[in-house]
């Protein structure tokens, strides 16, 4: 006797598989429009864009030729990602502090650090990357304005209080 469940959950991932690898590029291509819609609003421009597996769409935001964060949506993601990249040396005296510092200066304004090179690396730097999360309902050009505010705000308190 065929085994009628297994049978139906095996079609329904291959038409469910089918139906999103349709649907991916329909929804990346809105995704696309929105960050180029509220940017063109704020007057920001969007350079390097890149998508691969893991992301659906990644640029870098510019203010005039100042390059302020990146805005960056992975394909299983809620949302997008405003972000930045900093790099710490380890072999600085003040390096605990200064990573407690930035964590304590992140912390308060809803910013997530995370480290960036993973624990085998033998180089005296370390990566963090600073993150403000949106997700993709709440994302508009109110929005986008503020956690931009928000995100170059705590950078400029981590330069302020690190020499970067």
């Amino acid at each position: 006797m065929i085994n009628r469940f297994r049978a139906f959950d095996n079609f329904n991932r291959i038409r469910k598989s089918a139906v999103n690898s349709r649907l991916q590029p329909l929804s990346q291509y809105k995704n696309i429009r929105l960050v180029k819609d509220c940017a063109k609003k704020l007057n920001l421009k969007l350079m390097r864009f890149q998508a691969n597996n893991i992301l659906e769409l990644y640029f870098d935001v510019f203010r005039g030729n100042k390059n302020i964060c990146y805005v960056s949506k992975g394909w299983d993601d809620p949302g997008f990602r405003i972000g930045d990249i900093i790099t710490l040396d380890k072999g600085n005296p003040d390096f605990k502090q200064q990573f407690y510092e930035i964590f304590r200066l992140c912390s308060r304004d809803f910013v997530n650090v995370w480290i960036c090179n993973p624990k085998n690396n033998k180089t005296k730097l370390l990566e963090l990357s600073l993150e403000i999360g949106i997700y993709k309902d709440g994302f508009n050009e109110k929005v986008l304005r503020e956690v931009i505010k928000t995100f170059e705000d705590v950078v400029k308190k981590i330069q302020a209080h690190i020499l970067l």
